[in-house]
């Protein structure tokens, strides 16, 4: 793994009106960088959604964070798939302007 992506994890506090204010919290990790089959690609898009890029990190260190950034660019986790041997992930990342 040579490239690194920036997991983000974010929950919402209540301030005193009553406010949904977001909390983030990121990490660093070590990942590999992929593009997006044909296939996948048109399965996002049938559900509506952008499929931009796919990144494999370690399975270890995933904890189901919804948000990545990586190359100066925010994108929303929309699926996940644990590889089986080898203790891989691939995190398949939505090019999605609202995260």
């Amino acid at each position: 793994m040579n490239e690194l992506i920036t997991l983000v994890h974010r929950e919402f506090e209540q301030d005193d009106i009553g406010q949904q204010i977001p909390i983030e919290s990121s990490r660093v990790i070590y990942c590999n960088i992929k593009s997006v089959g044909r296939n996948d690609w048109y399965a996002a898009a049938h559900e509506g959604m952008k499929a931009a890029l796919i990144a494999v990190v370690n399975d270890d260190d995933y904890a189901g964070e919804a948000i990545a950034e990586y190359a100066g660019k925010r994108y929303a986790i929309y699926r996940d798939y644990a590889k089986g041997k080898g203790g891989l992930r691939d995190l398949y990342l939505e090019d999605n302007l609202g995260v």
